[in-house]
């Protein structure tokens, strides 16, 4: 007797992840540098097209929001200053960092003070120390008290056993 074929996977329901941002810092900059342009020739600044023109889709209310604040630099100035200033305006824009501003205030190390911890760690490992979870996590805390890193509360940081660098 032949065998049940499998049943069908079926699908969790849920969102679909996708990208936290549609477009790039210079398909930002280049649409609204398209919106000064268009306002310095006297057109209307078509915020949609400027951003479908660079390949922008979706981000309409933002290339809004952000050439207001551009389209306020140099109200007073003759047109051709003004269009200066908000060409600088749109050079020095950066874009604002995603997450949660304690979840990043949490991390202990950047990537380069965690290299330098893995490049000790081979070393001792080469030399034939044993070097195990906790005994790199109280490495990590001796450097976080030298360092001078502290807790919001004032409270010296400490790197636990749940937080040391598996790989």
């Amino acid at each position: 007797m032949p065998a049940d074929p499998p049943a069908p996977a079926t699908r969790q329901p849920g969102r679909k992840r996708r990208k936290l941002r549609a477009y790039t810092l210079t398909q930002l900059r280049n649409a609204l540098l398209r919106v000064a342009d268009n306002v310095a020739a006297g057109r209307s600044p078509r915020w949609a097209a400027s951003a479908q023109a660079e390949g922008i889709s979706g981000a309409k209310t933002t290339v809004c929001r952000i050439g207001k604040r551009m389209l306020a630099v140099g109200v007073a100035e003759r047109p051709e200053v003004a269009l200066t200033m908000r060409r600088a305006f749109v050079s020095k824009l950066e874009l604002a960092r995603m997450g949660s501003p304690d979840l990043r205030g949490r991390k202990l190390f950047s990537v380069d003070e965690l290299e330098t911890f893995a490049a000790a760690i081979r070393r001792y490992a080469e030399m034939g120390c044993g070097c195990d979870v906790s005994a790199v996590a109280r490495m990590m805390t001796v450097a976080l008290r030298k360092m001078g890193r502290t807790k919001s509360s004032g409270a010296p940081m400490v790197a636990t056993e749940s937080r040391a660098p598996h790989r």
